[in-house]
């Protein structure tokens, strides 16, 4: 499987930044590829939801599944489209 590690330096206190990124149903609003969320009201380790991401003008559906989370990390698979791959 691959692992994809983002970071970016911001300057915002991190409770104000960690409530932005935490909240998965409101990223249509904050990224501007995400077109639509579709997920459960409670987001936790096990849980799948979904987003409609445009790529090259192109929707597509694609599924996440959050692995674990903790205080100000959401560890999540991308399954489909060759971004994720188990041997």
């Amino acid at each position: 499987m691959y692992h994809i590690h983002i970071e970016r330096e911001v300057h915002f206190p991190m409770d104000k930044v960690w409530t932005v990124l935490s909240d998965i149903h409101s990223y249509s609003q904050h990224m501007a590829f995400v077109k639509k969320v579709f997920a459960p009201p409670v987001i936790q380790p096990g849980v799948s939801w979904y987003d409609v991401t445009t790529v090259l003008f192109f929707p597509l559906i694609i599924e996440h599944k959050v692995e674990k989370m903790d205080d100000y990390h959401i560890f999540f698979t991308l399954h489909g489209f060759g971004i994720q791959h188990e041997e």
